[in-house]
């Protein structure tokens, strides 16, 4: 299952879709090159697609493994590509967890 797929079953999403409980503006955006349509927020100047939580470590591990940068680089870097639910108690508690970071983090 792709991303894609994945958004059409995702409850998280459903329910956003049809709440107004969401600073998000929620919309269709089509990727020219992929091939493919995302739900995405476009409330900035960047369309961040909708990460399904079963794509959520995925993106994480895929991001975090270039670098062990901390939670408030780590945080900006992800927020700024993408969106989902609880995004930043989520990082915090995945950086939280990472060993070699705890070891740069240390004095």
């Amino acid at each position: 299952m792709d991303i894609t797929a994945a958004q059409l079953v995702d409850e998280e999403l459903k329910h956003l879709l049809k709440s107004n409980l969401t600073s998000l503006t929620l919309k269709q955006q089509y990727f020219f090159f992929e091939d493919i349509t995302l739900t995405c927020d476009v409330s900035t100047n960047v369309s961040r697609p909708f990460i399904p939580k079963d794509y959520r470590k995925i993106v994480f591990q895929h991001l975090h493994g270039l670098s062990h940068p901390g939670i408030a680089a780590f945080t900006k870097l992800a927020t700024q590509c993408f969106v989902w639910p609880n995004i930043r108690p989520d990082i915090k508690a995945r950086i939280n967890s990472c060993h070699p970071c705890q070891k740069i983090q240390d004095p």
